[in-house]
């Protein structure tokens, strides 16, 4: 049986890759995160554990903020978060995810994402027509 990957075994640039996704998250658009504090404090783990990684020190937790519903983000801002979750669900960056919680609460998010941009592009056929 193969031993599970770590983030020692990711590359450089894959590490800045997921750091930068996490950044987009639980920095820019944190208000946009689950109600609850639980996906924003496990991305924020994964964050910093990549910054040690990386010889950076740790963040930490994100202060609370305002929670914002999807419908309140532009399209390029959906994008990106949508963007930013999708890079995380990439099989490489789940099989070094140490908390088992935190790939199944990045799927519900992305399929809510998802809901969202379909929700607007039904939205904008019915306008067109």
């Amino acid at each position: 049986m193969p031993s599970p990957r770590s983030l020692t075994s990711l590359k450089p640039e894959e590490l800045s890759t997921a750091q930068e996704a996490t950044t987009v998250l639980v920095v820019t658009h944190k208000g946009y995160l689950p109600p609850g504090g639980l996906l924003r404090m496990l991305l924020s783990r994964f964050r910093d554990d990549i910054r040690e990684i990386t010889g950076m020190a740790a963040e930490g937790l994100p202060r609370r903020g305002e929670h914002h519903e999807l419908d309140e983000l532009t399209s390029t801002e959906l994008d990106a978060i949508a963007s930013a979750v999708a890079t995380l669900l990439e099989d490489g960056f789940k099989a070094v995810m140490t908390d088992p919680d935190l790939p199944p609460l990045l799927d519900q998010f992305h399929a809510s994402l998802i809901d969202q941009k379909n929700e607007r592009e039904q939205l904008q056929a019915e306008i067109a027509s």
